[in-house]
């Protein structure tokens, strides 16, 4: 048979993890850290 893979999550457009990491940061959150393995 056949297997079919998906990885990521589909759900979130190219630069919406981006976007939300702009967003805390500029709100001032203190728990924001930098996602791990987005940016290379």
């Amino acid at each position: 048979g056949r297997e079919f893979f998906v990885t990521g999550h589909s759900e979130y457009a190219p630069l919406t993890l981006h976007a939300e990491y702009l967003r805390d940061v500029n709100r001032g959150l203190d728990s924001v850290e930098m996602p791990k393995n987005y940016y290379r």
